[in-house]
């Protein structure tokens, strides 16, 4: 404390009591100490203050990193989602294909019985082939072939037709993963989370 200090502090004391206080006076030492405290009180303070704004300010960079790690939340379930869609289509239409292709080999095998039964018939009455009944017989044999060679192409197309039906159950089942897809982006990011860990095989 200098000693313009001293003498505005000893005057005022003077105006509020009436005392005179001298140079040295021990007043004077609790006026430096309080000063002291409040040096140290407010250096304190500002300290403190510089940690709060230091705080403050590492509030958006620690945001950012929690959308950043929701962002990667949802990008892996919407990987997932993705992933259990196509593995349902590709599991679908390789379901259908086995399927048509077993009912088309039997269907083949069955018509290439029906031909060769119809071939051996026919070696059969060979040689009685001029006769009225065997005409009728030829008649019968051949319209039975025709049967057989138009109901070829019929069950090809049918069996078509259940491919096409098994693609669209396909399609479905694909637009209802995207749905649920969709929906799981608008839940909270614990629950997409916790969806993402159950889907893990």
């Amino acid at each position: 404390m200098d000693e313009q200090q001293r003498e505005l502090i000893a005057v005022e004391v003077f105006k509020r009591t009436g005392i005179a206080l001298s140079a040295d006076d021990p007043v004077f030492v609790v006026a430096d100490l309080c000063k002291e405290i409040i040096k140290s009180d407010t250096e304190l303070y500002i300290d403190k203050q510089q940690a709060v704004l230091k705080a403050i300010r590492e509030i958006p960079g620690a945001i950012s990193d929690a959308v950043e790690v929701v962002a990667k939340s949802v990008d892996r379930a919407e990987e997932i989602t993705r992933e259990l869609a196509e593995a349902a289509v590709d599991k679908a239409k390789a379901e259908a294909t086995e399927a048509i292709t077993a009912a088309l080999v039997a269907h083949l095998s069955g018509a290439n019985d029906s031909l060769a039964e119809l071939e051996r018939r026919l070696k059969l009455v060979g040689s009685s082939l001029r006769a009225p009944k065997a005409s009728r017989l030829n008649m019968v044999l051949g319209v039975s072939l025709l049967l057989c060679a138009v109901m070829l192409p019929l069950s090809m197309l049918i069996q078509q037709s259940a491919l096409e039906k098994a693609q669209q159950e396909s399609q479905y089942y694909l637009r209802e993963l995207t749905t649920l897809e969709r929906s799981i982006e608008q839940l909270p990011p614990m629950l997409q989370e916790k969806i993402k860990r159950n889907a893990k095989p």
